[in-house]
């Protein structure tokens, strides 16, 4: 599904590229982002801190990691 709406953004212009990628072992180079953002989508890594290793890895200032809460 990701892969098709990331698709059609990028069809109609609102990204210029992207890319789909296992969180545990991403293939970027250490510090190609200024930050990481990670929105409600740890809980579906089976390893998050080997996840979290990797958005800090490949970002130069830092990860953001948002998750909800459920109450």
């Amino acid at each position: 599904m990701y892969p098709l709406l990331l698709g059609k953004g990028s069809e109609l212009g609102f990204i210029g590229e992207y890319s789909a990628q296992n969180a545990e072992s991403l293939s970027f180079a250490s510090n190609s982002f200024d930050y990481v953002f990670c929105k409600d989508a740890m809980h579906h890594c089976p390893r998050p801190v080997i996840a979290l290793y990797e958005m800090l890895r490949v970002a130069r200032g830092g990860c953001f990691w948002n998750r909800l809460m459920n109450r």
